[in-house]
Formats: structure tokens, C-alpha cells, sequence
């Protein structure tokens, strides 16, 4: 039956069925023995049988889709509520399966058309619908899963992390720490939890923290946020030692939060503090060097001179018969020679000249040494020397004692 073979009851046509001719959305109409008695063109077109294969057919050996209820079953709750409306799969001529959207209603007793009461059917396809939604529902499973493995992969790094991070609240209340923040500060996860950050800092910076971080929050005027800088932290032990520190400011689930990057300097402070030494003892070095290198000079110009002094007084030596004038060139030729071995001492301490170890009694060299240190103190010093006894023999440059004795 078409649309022009649906006559009203008084078998004219009417505005509604011109209507249903015209919609694109599927219509049709079976008796109570489930035939098909009215099918649209909005049905061919989204099923794809005529109305010639459609008509006179059941309906659901045609659409292959169920009713909620047997068949049977299903009219007699019809015959009741006079409509029903749901979701339903036909299957069109093409073997395609569409969701439905389905409605249902039985005509009155009343209402006969060509002596049988009808269902009047009318469909809304929501395939494509259906399918957004479901492209929709794995894009968001997708969405799920990489915001899972990505919230994963933060953790992993967060608590991987070689900082030191944590985060706090407007009121300065520490919200989450990492396992570096635990093994540098020496604090349990369950003692920071809830506790005011300033528990990390030493005076006078956790006396301050508090009205820092509100005068932040009022104005907006950054002293350490976005910016860092080294600053001082404070260890459940109480030792504090130096970080670079540097915050910023983020917001979660509408709430302002703060984050603290805390990198620990006191290895790099250490090493800092051993280069300044070392460049101290290398710039000490340099100078002793330079005082060496003119202390040689000055050592080998005056070993030259007493060299010509010994040599003449040797020569007058041999020409001098009385003792008085002999003893006085002896005098002078032994002052001449401790002189030599003062160069001698010079010349070892700048570096010019090998040391000549010998074997030498150490209370013989301070015997020796005696009468030169008394000439060189002055007669305002009273020197004198207390000798051990049996004292062992030693092999050692002898210029060195002497020198050791000399700056005791």
C-alpha cells in the first residue's frame, strides 16, 4: 500500500500523510498480524527496499530486529499502553545495521483502516549519531589512558627527580614532597604533610617566610618566585647548609599552588672554598718562587766575594809571621767560611743547590752553631745549649741543621 493507497477514513487523502510522503525520516504502518501494510519513502531510502519488496512482508523477517518482547506478548502490552518508544537495530536490504531510534503507537478501535487496526511506526537513524558517539567514547578510553600513562610517567620523574621538590598551599603548608626532599632534609613523608615550610628554613628566613608569602599574595610583588636564589636550609638535625632555591606559582583545581625546586650547593661550596685555597697556596707557591729565584742570585753574588775574601786572606796567611796578626786572619777566614755556608743554606732553600747529606753529631753542630748565634742575637740574649747524651749519629745535609737551629 503507498501513501496514495492510505486514504482516511472517508478514503481522502489527508496533510499528514502528504507530510509523512515528504519527511526523510522512516514511517511505517502493520497490522496486528505484524505485515507490513504502509511503507514511506523515507524507509527505501534508509533500508533500501521498495515499497513492492516491503509491503505485505513481516515485519521482522524484513528488518530482522527484535521486539523487547515476543511478538505475541509485545502487541497485547501495545493493546495496553497504546505506544512504546525505544532503541532497535533494523537491518537494511544491504546488510547494514542501523540504531534507531523507534516509536510505536496503536491505533483506537476506533481508528480501522480497511477494517484492521494498525501500528503506526516512525524511526529516527542515529548511526551516524551512534557512531560519533562511539568514535567519541574510544577517543576519550585513548584520552584516559594517555592522561593515565602520562600522569604515570610525571610520577616517575617527580619521584625520580635528584631535587628536591615540594609543594605548598596559600598558607605555606607543605602538599606533596619527593623522596629527595625525605633523604635531604632528614624528615619523614608523614612530618612534612600539613606542616608550615618554614619547619626547612633556619632563622631569621623562617621567621620572615610567612609575611613574605602574604605579602605576595596581596600585591603580587615577587622577591623569590620565578626568579631564585641562594639561600639557606635547615635539617631535622638542626645543621643547615646552602641551596639554591627557586619557586613558582601554579593553580589546580582552582587553587593557587607553589612549588619549590631545592638544589643542595654544599658540595659545590666545598669545592668552591678548596679552589679559593688552592689558588691561595698556588699564589704562595708563585711568591716563594720568586723569593727563591732572588735569593739564589743574591747567594751565588756573595759566595763570588767571599770567595775572593777566603782566597786573599789564604795568600796573607802564608806572609804573616807574628801570631797576633795570623789569629786575627784566622778570625776572619773562619767568619769568611760561615759565611759560605750561610750562601750554602740560601742557595738549598732557593732550590740552587743539591743537598750533600753527611754522617754528623748533632751536639757537635750546636756546639758549632753557639758562638754564631750569640753574635747574631746580640749580647742582650743569653744563649746556651743543653746537650743530650749518646746521642746517634745522622746522615743530613749539615747546612740544613744548621739552618733548622738558626730560625729555632
Amino acid at each position: 500500500m503507498s501513501i496514495d493507497q492510505f486514504p482516511n477514513d472517508d478514503g481522502e487523502l489527508s496533510l499528514e500523510r502528504h507530510l509523512i510522503a515528504l519527511s526523510y525520516d522512516p514511517v511505517l504502518a502493520w497490522g496486528l498480524d505484524g505485515r507490513i501494510v504502509f511503507w514511506s519513502e523515507g524507509c527505501e531510502r534508509l533500508y533500501g527496499f521498495t515499497q513492492v519488496e516491503a509491503i505485505g512482508r513481516p515485519r521482522e523477517s524484513l528488518l530482522q530486529d527484535t521486539f523487547p518482547r515476543p511478538f505475541g506478548t509485545f502487541v497485547v502490552d501495545l493493546e495496553k499502553n497504546a505506544t512504546w518508544s525505544g532503541g532497535l537495530a533494523p537491518t537494511a536490504k544491504d546488510g547494514r545495521t542501523h540504531s534507531v531510534e523507534c516509536r510505536m503507537r496503536l491505533l483506537v478501535s476506533g481508528q480501522l483502516v480497511f477494517g484492521q487496526r494498525l501500528v503506526l511506526e516512525a524511526h529516527r537513524d542515529g548511526t551516524d549519531r551512534k557512531q560519533a558517539e562511539d568514535v567519541l567514547a574510544r577517543s576519550n578510553e585513548r584520552l584516559a589512558a594517555q592522561v593515565v600513562e602520562r600522569t604515570h610517567e610525571l610520577e616517575a620523574m617527580y619521584d625520580a627527580a635528584v631535587n628536591a621538590i615540594l609543594t605548598i598551599d596559600t598558607r605555606g603548608a607543605i602538599q606533596s614532597v619527593n623522596p629527595a626532599t625525605i633523604a635531604l632534609f632528614g624528615y619523614g613523608r608523614e612530618d612534612l604533610i600539613g606542616q608550615n615550610v618554614k619547619i626547612l628554613m633556619p632563622e631569621p628566613y623562617a621567621r620572615e617566610h610567612d609575611g613574605y608569602l602574604q605579602a605576595y599574595l596581596a600585591t603580587g610583588h615577587k622577591k623569590i618566585i620565578g626568579i631564585g636564589r641562594d639561600v639557606t636550609a635547615r635539617r631535622k638535625d638542626g645543621t643547615t647548609f646552602p641551596i639554591h632555591l627557586t619557586v613558582s606559582e601554579f593553580e589546580a583545581n582552582g587553587k593557587r599552588r607553589f612549588t619549590g625546586i631545592i638544589t643542595d650547593l654544599s658540595e659545590r661550596k666545598a669545592a668552591e672554598l678548596a679552589l679559593r685555597e688552592t689558588e691561595r697556596k698556588l699564589a704562595q707557591s708563585q711568591k716563594m718562587e720568586a723569593v727563591g729565584q732572588l735569593t739564589g742570585g743574591l747567594a751565588h753574588d756573595f759566595n763570588n766575594l767571599l770567595t775572593i775574601i777566603t782566597g786573599n786572606l789564604e795568600l796573607l796567611d802564608m806572609q804573616l809571621e807574628d801570631p797576633q796578626p795570623r789569629d786575627l786572619v784566622r778570625r776572619a777566614d773562619e767568619a769568611a767560611r760561615m759565611g759560605a755556608r750561610l750562601t750554602g743554606r740560601l742557595l738549598t732553600f732557593s732550590r740552587r743547590q743539591a743537598l750533600q747529606p753527611t754522617v754528623v753529631n748533632l751536639n757537635d753542630v750546636t756546639i758549632g752553631m753557639t758562638e754564631l748565634l750569640r753574635r747574631s742575637l746580640g749580647e742582650t740574649v743569653n744563649v746556651t745549649s743543653e746537650l743530650a747524651s749518646n746521642l746517634w749519629n745522622i746522615r743530613v745535609d749539615a747546612s740544613e741543621i744548621e739552618n733548622a737551629i738558626l730560625n729555632l
